[in-house]
């Protein structure tokens, strides 16, 4: 009989379990609400004579489903009201930590690459909310925990947006604006979730002159030094380093510019330049590349409207 009895506890016990771990883990974030799960437990353990443990505590984790990067979201643990052994409320110990990079200064014996911070945590009857920015879009690591004598913390993970960007992962467009001996070309480079860094880089066909004419984002380039591979170099204000040089023989001028991308924010770069030839084709292939790899589709080349 004895065995019975506990056999149905702990089957109890595993079925909230798994419900709470699927409901951390729920597309729609929906809080599951594990009063009633708690009650029948407790009142199986009381109806066969056994005392009910105070430390026994369930409860859930709460996200908007739309969480927003540079906003402030609220986090919220729900749980039952805990009791003393004689019946009076008592207050339970929640955490809420967040997985970060680098090392713990908490544990000066140890070097770690990441670790769980504290974002949250205290003592509460039934319900503990927490109001948290997170400042870039990405995939977050959580955990939690209810109650100081639970089995552990429980992980979950927030998918935190750009909310409201125009932009789509990452893009790049270019423009012929005018023709004839005097061209003008605009390239365009946007990024929904930023970018470390980019190398922007094509040809101008047919160029005539010392340099072309170059503004980053309507800052004017000044180039005024040499870079080590023997471009002509420019700085802008906002850390963009751009470069122009003829290679060869060519009748072409080569353009590139480096730097990154903050989230939700794009890079202009506009190009004047003059020609002796009126040829339809204005431009040569434009990429942007991080280490050789494409963050988005080449632009082909600009070719003057009939």
């Amino acid at each position: 009989m004895k065995n019975q009895f506990t056999s149905r506890i702990v089957k109890l016990t595993f079925a909230f379990m798994f419900i709470l771990i699927a409901s951390s883990c729920s597309e729609d974030n929906d809080a599951m609400d594990a009063a009633v799960l708690a009650k029948e437990i407790n009142n199986e353990i009381a109806a066969k004579g056994a005392k009910v443990s105070a430390s026994v505590v369930l409860g859930t984790f709460t996200v908007p489903s739309e969480v927003c990067a540079g906003v402030a979201t609220s986090l919220c643990l729900n749980f039952p009201q805990a009791t003393k052994g004689n019946g009076d409320p008592k207050e339970t110990n929640v955490q809420i930590q967040l997985l970060v990079d680098g090392d713990n200064p908490e544990t000066l014996e140890v070097i770690e690459t990441e670790y769980y911070m504290q974002i949250g945590a205290g003592n509460f009857n039934v319900e503990y909310c927490l109001s948290y920015t997170f400042t870039t879009a990405g995939e977050y690591q959580l955990r939690y925990k209810i109650g100081s004598e639970t089995t552990g913390f429980v992980d979950t993970t927030v998918t935190v947006t750009n909310c409201g960007c125009p932009y789509d992962g990452n893009g790049f467009t270019g423009t012929a604006v005018s023709c004839g001996t005097s061209r003008v070309a605009e390239y365009t480079f946007t990024s929904e979730d930023g970018v470390g860094n980019f190398k922007m880089q094509g040809g101008l066909n047919n160029f005539t002159g010392t340099n072309a004419t170059v503004y980053v984002n309507d800052e004017l380039v000044i180039f005024s030094g040499t870079s080590s591979d023997d471009w002509t170099q420019g700085i802008t204000l906002n850390g963009y380093t751009v470069g122009q040089r003829t290679p060869g023989q060519s009748s072409n001028r080569n353009i590139r510019i480096e730097g990154g991308l903050d989230d939700c924010s794009a890079v202009v770069v506009r190009i004047e330049w003059t020609t002796s030839n009126t040829g339809a084709t204005m431009t040569g292939e434009w990429t942007v590349k991080d280490a050789g790899l494409e963050l988005a589709l080449p632009v082909a080349d600009l070719v003057c409207p009939n």
